[in-house]
């Protein structure tokens, strides 16, 4: 299962290079539609008990980041002004409730009946939401059109398919059909290695990829270690009290809010403010007293889900091309994160108990300050806050 487990990481990581290319060139509105649809289908089948386990679950691994891959570019060019900020808050609150909600509705529905009606309960609204964004999101507004174009809906005649005759019925064929065409083409890897130099000679985006990498470093770091601490010595709280501490991550419901602030006081404001209140969080988990704990739990929740909307707000204000590249390479090193927060902060807990947990975890978020101040700053007369 280990192999197995590499095999999806790698194919999801490819896959979300795909998926930048066809945002880019083709707009965001069919990738967006299309990713939802798909998850649904596989999600069905997966439940539905059709084909082998492995494979299904790594065809899901394939389609998901395709959608908050397409997402991010999405917004950005499809409001403007402050309702920026509030649409990306608005995004992220729901990135966060669907997963809090996701997770215990899956294991109800696992423990009353069994997985498979667990994965068929949640494959249905995934469908439903693929129709109704396929019916209702308007196509993007802004369009680059790229040299590599012609391989991502455009005719012989050289112009654009509609984008709305996408038919998400035949999504997965599709997908997969273009997926194996790109990897044949060399033209879509140089386009690709093009896309991510431009990016990564940018360095306020490399700031912005740091910022991602040790966000959810943080995050998941904390969170995955926690049981140890409060069933520990000092609290020793019962599964089920454990269980409810979980809830702080309806915190995002505030991402809105933040987005909206964000998108008044600048995002790199407000990037220091939310990870400034996220480390101030990290410090009170310090004290051994259960409602100072939670309390410093619930800052530090809230500090990381109103960081995210406000780097997203970044990406879109500094990527002036190819941005669902670079929101691609963000995710990347989002997810990278949280890979090698699930890990080394245990080698933390074991050398110094919770406080090795804070202390790593403080670090990461002192260096995502740091890469803010560095090297997200503006030069010469543009340097402002």
């Amino acid at each position: 299962m280990g192999g197995a487990g590499d095999a999806v990481f790698r194919a999801c990581f490819y896959f979300r290079q795909y998926v930048h290319n066809a945002g880019d060139s083709a707009g965001a509105w069919p990738g967006f539609s299309r990713q939802c649809a798909d998850g649904g289908i596989d999600r069905f089948f997966a439940g539905a008990g059709g084909g082998d386990r492995v494979a299904v679950r790594s065809m899901q691994g394939l389609l998901m980041p395709g959608l908050t891959s397409v997402a991010i570019p999405y917004v950005n060019e499809e409001f403007a002004g402050r309702g920026r900020g509030l649409a990306m808050g608005v995004y992220v609150s729901g990135l966060t409730l669907g997963g809090l909600f996701a997770r215990v509705g899956s294991a109800a529905l696992a423990g009353i009946y069994n997985w498979r009606i667990a994965l068929l309960a949640f494959a249905i609204p995934t469908l439903i939401a693929a129709l109704a964004m396929w019916r209702f999101l308007p196509e993007t507004k802004g369009r680059e059109v790229r040299g590599a174009s012609s391989l991502h809906g455009r005719d012989k005649s050289g112009s654009h398919h509609k984008s709305g005759t996408y038919t998400p019925g035949i999504a997965s064929l599709a997908v997969y059909g273009q997926f194996a065409k790109n990897i044949m083409d060399g033209e879509f890897f140089r386009q690709t290695l093009h896309d991510m130099a431009l990016h990564w000679h940018n360095r306020r985006l490399v700031g912005a990829f740091i910022i991602g990498f040790t966000l959810f470093f943080g995050f998941i770091g904390t969170f995955t270690y926690l049981p140890y601490y409060l069933t520990g010595p000092y609290f020793r709280l019962p599964t089920v009290a454990l269980s409810l501490v979980y809830l702080l991550w309806l915190t995002g419901v505030f991402s809105p809010a933040a987005g909206t602030l964000a998108g008044r006081i600048g995002s790199r404001r407000a990037i220091v403010f939310s990870m400034g209140l996220a480390a101030t969080g990290l410090l009170i988990t310090l004290i051994p007293l259960l409602p100072v704990v939670i309390f410093g739990l619930g800052l530090l929740a809230l500090g990381m889900f109103a960081t995210v909307p406000a780097v997203n707000l970044y990406l879109g204000e500094q990527a002036t091309t190819a941005k669902g590249a670079a929101a691609s390479v963000y995710l990347s090193f989002y997810y990278f994160g949280g890979s090698f927060g699930a890990v080394l902060p245990g080698l933390a807990l074991v050398w110094a108990g919770w406080s090795g947990v804070v202390l790593l975890c403080l670090g990461m978020v002192l260096v995502a300050i740091a890469a803010d101040i560095a090297l997200c700053r503006e030069t010469g007369r543009q340097s402002r806050w």
